[in-house]
Order: structure tokens, then sequence, then C-alpha cells
């Protein structure tokens, strides 16, 4: 490492908008995994509140029984079978038969998300909001550089010119890139970790 990336680096990291965006991707970790950790619970964690929606959304069920109009239906399934017939697909359905809901069925809705498509929204949701704190934090030292008029004379410098452009290029790198690589990895472990420690 040279003396021209160490500076830089002495730099980047006397900047407290560094500081802060370091401490808000941690912000960020702790208040994901705290939502996580409400929404990933086993099945049976939920089978309480599965019982009293089934109670109340079988009770709208037997309600809606009572006025049911046979030939209403009749007509809708009628309809439903011609559209099938044009357009050759036999999985449209037109809602014609509101089928009794079953606590099985009930309980089948509060599964947990699947641990891989966690992940995935996870790293899309807050790898965005890390990539911008990071670009904040690089863009804050570009503008240090313009607001002290010193990148002109950095740049222009000739016998120095590529030598000091690639110290900057690496020494952002050198923060910018760990970071990232971090916070993607508490994602990546933590929710299995996350998966494991639950039970599910």
């Amino acid at each position: 490492m040279t003396q021209l990336t160490r500076v830089e680096l002495r730099r980047i990291f006397s900047r407290k908008i560094v500081h802060l965006s370091v401490l808000a991707i941690l912000a960020v970790a702790v208040l994901t995994f705290w939502g996580l950790w409400q929404s990933v619970q086993p099945q049976s964690a939920f089978e309480e509140q599965a019982r009293r929606d089934f109670e109340q959304v079988h009770e709208n069920w037997v309600q809606e029984q009572e006025f049911q109009d046979e030939e209403f239906i009749e007509q809708c399934l009628a309809d439903q079978e011609v559209e099938r017939e044009r357009t050759g697909d036999p999985t449209i359905d037109y809602g014609c038969e509101w089928p009794e809901p079953t606590l099985e069925d009930m309980l089948a809705g509060y599964a947990p998300p699947a641990m891989a498509d966690l992940s995935t929204t996870q790293l899309q949701q807050t790898g965005t909001l890390v990539f911008f704190l990071v670009l904040l934090g690089g863009s804050t030292a570009t503008a240090a550089e313009i607001a002290h008029r010193t990148l002109g004379t950095w740049l222009t410098f000739e016998p120095r010119r590529d030598r000091v452009f690639a110290s900057k290029v690496l020494a952002s790198g050198l923060v910018a890139i760990p970071i990232t690589a971090l916070f993607l990895a508490i994602v990546l472990l933590g929710v299995p970790l996350l998966y494991q420690i639950r039970g599910v």
C-alpha cells in the first residue's frame, strides 16, 4: 500500500459521514432482523390466531350460504365453462362458488416464508440501502475535494496524476467493499441462523 493510499484512507476515516453511514448500516441490520424475528415463527405459534380467524371466516361463510342464489350460481358456472372452452384454458375460475373454509387451509396461510425467498428479498431491499449509504460516504469525500478546490490541483499536477487518482479509487474501494461484504454476510448467514433459532 502506497503512502498516497494511506493518506486517502486517513482522510476517508476522518469524515463523520463515513462513521454515521456505518452506524446507519448497523441500525438497518438490527431493524431488519428485529422485523424478521417477528415474522419468522413456527406454524404452531399461529395456531391460536388461525383458529380465531377460521371461526370468523366460517361464520361469514355460513351467513353467505343463506343468501346464495342457485340460479345465479348455475349461470355463473355456465359462463365459466363457455369461457374455458373458448380460450382452451381449464384453469379459468369465476369464483362462482365459495367452498367451505377449513382450519387446515387457514393454517397453511400462516406458514413462514421460504428461507431462500426471504434471503433474496432482504438482500435486494437492504442491499440497495447499503449501496446508497456507501455512495453517500464516497460522494462527500469527492464533494470535500471540490469545495476546498484541491481536486483540480491533485489531478492536474502532471507527474503524479495517475498515482493520485489510483490512490483515491483504491482507498474508496478498500473502505466500501469490506463494509458492503460484511453486511451481505450478516444477511446471508443471519437468515438461516434465525430460522434455526426459531425452530422453523
